[in-house]
């Protein structure tokens, strides 16, 4: 019975191994062909560049991943990076001081400039006061010397009037008496000498109104011109290193101007006062010593009884003894 069977099972599987065998199913070499598929296009690349041949699921080849560390140098990397973070915050906050105090400085700098140069604006104003009290002095002097001027020649024109008439009047009167032709001489003579000094006085006032007005010209000059400059240093912006510097220049050419200026005007006091002495001792206001002379007799006297007289050169009471004989 159960051969039989086997013998059956066998036969069914041999019936069924053919089958497949004439079906192309068990032989290997007779596989049907795949067809392949199409070939992509290729990507337009850069000239002189290779295409990529980076793959859908691989990392791009620039990016470069560390290979990963163990705990323990992971630990100690980052501690050196800690440490030198920190050194680097150290050298910021040093900078960062250092900067704040040099800005200190350069506030406390420009705080003192500001002072010098409120400093010198008030010593400025102090000046140009002075030399507004000064211009004011030479203007009333000037104005007192040209009122002194127009009276001397009004004076000179009425003395020489009178002397005119004087003598129109001598002239076509009578003939007077001795005294009274000496008395008139001596008045014509007056009203001359009193002419000849009002002329002088007026040559004196003409020199002094022209050095006056030099002098008050220059100093008015002057003065605008340093109003002008040290108002153009102060007003053009902030106090800087370099309007103190100008600002300095400026007090030091005006202190060597000053100082020309007072020597110019002692010099022309000195000389309009030679001027005024000369002129009137050419005039013979001048009082004069050792006018006087004394004459002695001419005789000898014995030299039992000679006396000595004083020296040319000796002086007693403003006379002067002269020997004679």
């Amino acid at each position: 019975m159960t051969s039989s069977t086997l013998s059956s099972a066998l036969s069914s599987m041999e019936v069924m191994l053919d089958a497949l065998m004439q079906r192309g199913v068990g032989k290997p070499e007779e596989k049907p062909k795949e067809e392949a598929p199409p070939a992509l296009p290729t990507r337009p690349t850069v000239r002189g560049r290779p295409p990529s041949l980076q793959r859908p699921g691989s990392p791009p080849p620039w990016v470069h991943r560390s290979p990963s560390l163990p705990p323990m140098l992971e630990v100690d990397e980052k501690l050196a990076v800690n440490s030198v973070l920190e050194r680097r915050a150290t050298v910021a906050e040093e900078a960062v001081k250092q900067k704040d105090d040099v800005v200190r400085q350069k506030d406390e700098e420009i705080a003192a400039l500001r002072q010098q140069v409120e400093h010198y604006e008030s010593r400025l104003s102090e000046c140009e006061a002075r030399m507004k009290s000064v211009e004011e002095e030479l203007r009333k002097q000037i104005t007192t010397m040209q009122i002194a001027q127009n009276n001397a020649g009004r004076t000179g024109e009425s003395t020489t009037r009178t002397h005119h008439r004087q003598e129109l009047s001598g002239t076509s009167g009578a003939p007077a008496q001795s005294s009274g032709w000496r008395e008139e001489e001596a008045s014509v003579t007056r009203q001359q000498a009193r002419g000849r000094e009002s002329n002088v006085a007026a040559v004196v006032d003409e020199r002094k109104t022209d050095a006056v007005s030099r002098l008050a010209t220059e100093l008015r000059q002057e003065s605008e011109a340093f109003e002008h400059r040290a108002r153009a240093v102060t007003e053009a912006g902030p106090p800087t290193a370099k309007s103190v510097d100008e600002l300095k220049k400026l007090k030091r050419q005006f202190g060597t101007w000053k100082k020309e200026y007072g020597a110019r005007l002692r010099k022309t006091k000195a000389e309009l006062k030679k001027l005024v002495r000369s002129e009137r001792g050419g005039h013979g206001n001048r009082r004069r010593c050792c006018s006087w002379k004394i004459k002695l007799p001419k005789c000898r006297f014995p030299k039992c009884c000679a006396f000595k007289l004083p020296s040319p050169s000796s002086c007693c009471s403003c006379s002067c003894f002269r020997r004679c004989c």
